[in-house]
């Protein structure tokens, strides 16, 4: 088990390192046609695109009459990363659990006894999450299948756009048990 300060650390350096990698992504197209060191950064980051995307520009947002160092469906998914990060960090340091989130933006707290404030059930926030990622992935995958069957000839905002919610489903789903985890009675700070 990870101690809250540990975990919330990795969290952090998770966000940071994937908003630089958006970063890079997002500058890359400029800076191809930039002074030598920027070239060089464009390059390197062409080239880290290529080893986990196809970079097939028919399926690739453009930026500056270029397409980005990864394809549509990979750019929504690192541009989801840091927003489920962030909410899961949010989520933490409010208190307020992946059960009751959810919940307590909807209901508006009207979900009370004469006790006080209805607790989630147990395992509520682990059923709410892979509900979530279920979904994501399911949507995800669908258009892809759809699109291998001739079905659906998804433009790359589409594309963009189911993997932004997988990314940030994801992300938020996982850093957000890890720092549950943590704060868990027991765990060590």
């Amino acid at each position: 088990m990870a101690s809250r300060r540990a975990a919330r650390g990795l969290a952090l350096g998770a966000l940071a390192a994937s908003l630089t990698w958006l970063l890079l992504l997002a500058v890359a197209p400029g800076a191809a046609e930039a002074g030598v060191p920027w070239r060089a950064l464009a390059g390197w980051t062409y080239s880290a695109g290529a080893r986990v995307c196809h970079q097939r520009p028919e399926r690739s947002l453009m930026r500056r009459g270029r397409a980005l160092p990864v394809c549509a469906r990979c750019f929504g998914l690192y541009l989801g990363v840091p927003l489920g990060l962030a909410v899961a960090l949010v989520q933490h340091r409010s208190g307020a659990s992946a059960a009751r989130w959810p919940l307590r933006v909807a209901q508006r707290g009207t979900a009370r006894s004469l006790a006080g404030p209805v607790p989630p059930e147990p395992g509520a926030a682990d059923g709410l999450r892979r509900w979530l990622i279920l979904a994501s992935v399911a949507a995800t995958l669908g258009s892809v299948i759809a699109e291998w069957l001739g079905l659906l000839a998804a433009g790359p905002l589409v594309r963009a756009g189911l993997g932004w919610g997988l990314g940030a489903v994801l992300s938020w789903a996982c850093v957000g048990a890890l720092l549950e985890e943590a704060s868990a009675p027991g765990a060590v700070n």
